[in-house]
């Protein structure tokens, strides 16, 4: 059967009104032979035209409206007829009274709709499309336009949180039907933040850092101890910590280097208030430390300083907040493993730490305990430090850049065994709004909301339904 041809059928049924169409996707006709009813008016329906808007999309997790426009035999508009809906695959997408179409897995379905014996349809393509993308140790994860959380990669301890320990190479749902404003990934466990500031976490819990009061690890979404409402998450290594309403930090997990900020380095396994009143705007947590944006603007870390990664000119593990060397302001900070990165307000990049593989991108390979700038003079909106040795960015532009090692790929810029110590544009010419560095990945959302990924996929964290190495960017399986 071919796109336009349109079975008969009857299904739930209403009065469509009187709309123009907007964008004539199919149309076709046909009954019993008979002719069609005769509405209020007296007039017949000889025809059905459907319209959308989303060019022949439908959006799992969100909806698409189609407009029924019944027509006569000069091809005039009529009115006052009965109007019936049926889609050809629920499972892909359903249609409701109104021809409201709600996407839930990709595929192709067809929307039929039935006036007076007479029937168009239309057929859409149902794909993904995302608002938030996090990428961290071979696992990355993301959020569908109306909040629910869709992982893939790596699934050691159950970190994709759909119920398994299965590794999976194209997006898979996390159980529950939770929806979240917010996701991070630390290195074995993730966590989400709901729209009532309700923090849940799951994946492996030897530390405490689901934040549940126990040790044991969480294959789904579990509720965070406590009844702290939060406004934004931070996971790291295998600790993770949050803002509270109001500014106070918490944190939970490991602490064996004091990366929960506590002045201790016992583990606890719920939330447990950072030493000091700083009150903070942003977290962010690395392998086995934390940094933060104080209101001031002024970022503190605290934790492992083994590299100089806390940026206070030592190598001295700190377990309270530290001032960050030279009193620069800053409007957000990403911690990696070894390195750290922080952009001020007019978005010059500023990192610190390990640089043996150029991921300070200034130009060399010195490492330093105080920010330097990022060499080029480009100016960002977001920058991801890696676990690994890798930095990216994404340009006022729209352009992605990336440094550091790229052995595997990981740099996106179609070459392997290729490193730099600047600065580096990403493969293709998408226009992107986020970038989120992995250990050996990475992946970037574009304007459109489509998710790609680039690396080395031998657990499918590139979500392209295969693991075989991309060294450019490509589109995660299940988008158009």
């Amino acid at each position: 059967m071919s796109p336009l041809e349109t079975p008969c059928g009857t299904p739930r049924s209403f009065l469509v009104p009187v709309i123009l169409p907007l964008f004539a996707a199919a149309l076709t006709g046909c009954g019993d032979g008979s002719k069609g009813g005769t509405g209020p008016d007296g007039s017949e329906v000889a025809s059905v035209v459907l319209t959308s808007s989303d060019s022949g999309l439908a959006i799992v997790d969100d909806t698409t409206r189609l407009v029924a426009t019944l027509r006569d035999a000069s091809g005039a508009t009529v009115t006052g007829h009965t109007v019936t809906w049926a889609s050809s695959d629920p499972e892909v997408a359903t249609v409701d009274d109104e021809g409201v179409v709600t996407g839930h897995a990709p595929g192709t379905v067809k929307i039929t709709a039935t006036s007076e014996g007479r029937q168009g349809s239309v057929q859409l393509e149902t794909v993904y499309r995302f608002r938030q993308v996090r990428v961290r140790l071979e696992q990355a994860c993301a959020l569908t336009p109306r909040g629910a959380a869709y992982c893939w990669g790596n699934n050691d301890a159950g970190k994709l949180g759909d119920g398994t320990t299965t590794n999976r190479s194209r997006p898979t749902a996390v159980a529950g039907d939770l929806t979240f404003t917010d996701l991070t990934i630390g290195y074995y466990h993730a966590c989400g933040l709901t729209a009532a500031g309700k923090a849940y976490c799951w994946g492996y819990n030897e530390f405490g850092q689901v934040g549940d009061g126990s040790t044991t690890d969480r294959h789904v979404p579990t509720p965070v101890a406590g009844s702290l409402v939060f406004t934004q998450l931070a996971a790291g290594g295998s600790h993770t910590c949050g803002i509270a309403e109001g500014g106070d930090a918490y944190c939970w997990g490991s602490n064996d280097y004091g990366q929960l900020g506590d002045s201790s380095t016992r583990f606890r396994v719920a939330p447990t208030a950072v030493y000091g009143d700083s009150r903070f705007a942003q977290l962010h947590a690395g392998g086995f430390y934390t940094c933060g944006i104080a209101d001031s603007g002024l970022a503190h870390c605290w934790g492992l300083n083994l590299w100089g990664n806390l940026g206070d000119g030592t190598m001295t593990d700190r377990l309270i907040p530290t001032a960050v060397a030279g009193g620069i302001t800053f409007a957000s900070i990403t911690s990696g493993h070894r390195h750290t990165c922080a952009l001020t307000p007019n978005g010059g990049a500023h990192c610190w730490g390990e640089n043996g593989s150029g991921q300070l991108g200034t130009g060399d390979y010195t490492s330093s305990k105080v920010p330097v700038a990022v060499s080029g003079g480009l100016a960002f909106t977001t920058l991801s430090a890696g676990p690994g040795v890798q930095t990216c960015g994404v340009a006022e532009s729209g352009e992605t850049y990336c440094w550091g090692d790229g052995s595997s790929g990981e740099l996106g810029n179609d070459m392997e065994n290729f490193g730099a110590n600047v600065p580096t544009a990403i493969a293709g010419d998408l226009l992107t709004t986020q970038v989120s560095m992995g250990f050996t990945s990475a992946c970037v959302l574009t304007s459109d909301r489509a998710a790609y990924c680039w690396g080395y996929n031998a657990r499918g964290e590139v979500g392209d339904g295969s693991t075989t190495k991309r060294i450019a960017p490509t589109l995660v399986a299940g988008q158009q």
